[in-house]
């Protein structure tokens, strides 16, 4: 860790370990995961801030060792932070041969001091340790599940990593916080293209909207069509007066709606005007390629509309120009 530290981009490294475990509280019981962690850890997540019950606290040297539990496994388990009698149990196998009558499982207590909500995935399963007490736990002193590291410069994920696996070696691996969540994000990925698709559907029949106003104003000015055409414009320029029309209209549409959508998107960012569950703001950003998708997908849509209302306009000038 010496050689990682040195990094210039390397601000924290914090030691970890996590494994599967039994919880036990007040008569409830649940599979979780117990993760020890040292006291650099709240510097790589910023977990402090996610706390919702109590206060995170977790120091070593107390003769009573502390758990910072998930909202989830809070409310499975029912636990009370407030409770300073009752104990989380955590139930471990014990390495190695285990005897006929012999208890094949460790088991020591933690005292619930804080719930945290970061996602519901983690949530419903993580309960937080010192890094010692969870060695004990799992009986593996001195050893460790990864480093978790916070960088200076996220821009430079990718040239950290090579650096930091030129110096582990090849044995190790090493993963981006993205890249731990692929899973995750490949869910919330799909989940936007979904949300587009659906927008796009709305506005689809929404555009509906916009081919009756036009064919509206085609049987409105029949006769100025005809007008047109007796001073001797082309089928084709009336046909691109009403696809011009039809743009107007979209932008005006566009300009209104990005309007809104600035003007939210700002408040949310300073006020949180929409939050989740759990009170956190509700995450927002503005991706300039999205909102380039979405505006062509408008200006499509629209002049699409505007077709039917431009060849009926050509249809109701040959009539008469026939008559």
């Amino acid at each position: 860790t010496e050689a990682i530290s040195k990094l210039d981009n390397v601000r924290y490294i914090s030691r970890t370990i996590e494994e599967i475990a039994f919880f036990e509280y007040n008569n409830n019981q649940d599979f979780g995961v117990i993760k020890g962690v040292d006291q650099y850890y709240p510097y790589i997540n910023d977990i402090d801030s996610t706390i919702i019950e109590g206060q995170y606290y977790l120091n070593p040297d107390d003769q009573v060792h502390y758990a910072v539990i998930g909202a989830g496994v809070r409310n499975k388990l029912a636990v009370s932070i407030d409770n300073d009698f009752e104990r989380l149990k955590i139930y471990m196998p014990k390495r190695g041969r285990v005897g006929n009558f012999e208890d094949p499982f460790r088991r020591m207590d933690l005292k619930p001091i804080a719930a945290f909500s970061i996602q519901q995935d983690f949530d419903s399963k993580y309960v937080i340790s010192d890094l010692g007490f969870a060695q004990n736990l799992i009986d593996v002193s001195n050893k460790i599940s990864s480093y978790e590291i916070r960088l200076n410069d996220n821009t430079l994920v990718e040239k950290t990593k090579a650096r930091i696996q030129d110096i582990l070696g090849t044995e190790f691996k090493i993963l981006s916080k993205y890249e731990q969540d692929a899973s995750f994000l490949r869910i919330m990925n799909i989940e936007k293209w979904v949300g587009y698709a659906l927008l796009l559907l709305t506005f689809l029949l929404v555009a509906f909207n916009i081919v009756g106003a036009l064919w509206m104003i085609v049987l409105e000015k029949r006769s100025d069509i005809t007008v047109f055409k007796a001073l001797g414009a082309t089928e084709q320029q009336l046909g691109r007066i009403f696809i011009h029309e039809g743009f107007l209209l979209c932008l005006s549409g566009i300009i209104i709606g990005v309007i809104i959508s600035l003007i939210v998107y700002f408040l949310q960012i300073r006020y949180a005007l929409i939050a989740t569950p759990n009170g956190f703001a509700y995450p927002i950003s503005f991706k300039f390629v999205d909102f380039v998708f979405i505006l062509l997908a408008v200006i499509g849509i629209s002049l699409l509309a505007a077709v039917p209302a431009a060849r009926k306009a050509k249809s109701i000038a040959a009539y008469f120009r026939n008559e």
